[in-house]
């Protein structure tokens, strides 16, 4: 992950996990199934565990798959950030909330990042890549972004999964460093 990730775009105490979310805890696992679990219309898949923040219990991060029914029978796959309040002494995850995405994280690209992500991507060939979560920032040459995004190859019937992509911008220089399917 080329270092330490400085925590500047999860504020307020979020402690980073970035680990595929095979193996969620069971307070947590039991509060998605309890949020998330029967859905008309379409279904939601935990499938990163972005980190924890300690407030009344804890708040979990999630990156979910989303596969919505939509008209004439077909199904949309995309993915969503979710947050879960698991209040405190709460075992079984039974009083789990969802919490609102309108807070310090929620993800506005600003303008300056999302052109420089654009310069870096202009060479990249192959796959259409959309940050869908700043984790935050690293000081080397430069300032390495690093994103969580949705990766999509450029033909119909590709399939579309997540990357932990890494940007470097070095003196207006924006260059790819990293991409790590997750």
């Amino acid at each position: 992950m080329l270092g330490e990730i400085t925590n500047a775009k999860l504020l307020g105490g979020w402690t980073l996990k970035l680990e595929k979310a095979d193996k969620l805890p069971q307070d947590l696992a039991s509060g998605f199934r309890k949020l998330f679990g029967e859905k008309t219309g379409g279904s939601y898949t935990p499938v990163f565990y972005v980190g924890t923040q300690l407030v009344n219990g804890f708040n979990h991060k999630l990156i979910v798959e989303r596969n919505m029914l939509v008209s004439g029978g077909k199904t949309i796959k995309d993915f969503a950030v979710v947050t879960i309040n698991i209040p405190a002494g709460d075992i079984k995850g039974e009083r789990a909330t969802k919490v609102s995405e309108v807070d310090a994280t929620d993800f506005v690209l600003r303008d300056d990042i999302e052109a420089g992500i654009k310069k870096a991507m202009a060479d990249f060939k192959g796959s259409a890549i959309m940050p869908i979560l700043e984790l935050g920032t690293q000081v080397v040459k430069g300032i390495n972004y690093h994103f969580i995004c949705e990766c999509k190859g450029n033909y119909s019937a590709a399939a579309t999964y997540l990357v932990h992509v890494v940007i470097n911008n070095f003196q207006d220089n924006w260059t790819i460093e990293q991409i790590i399917k997750l």
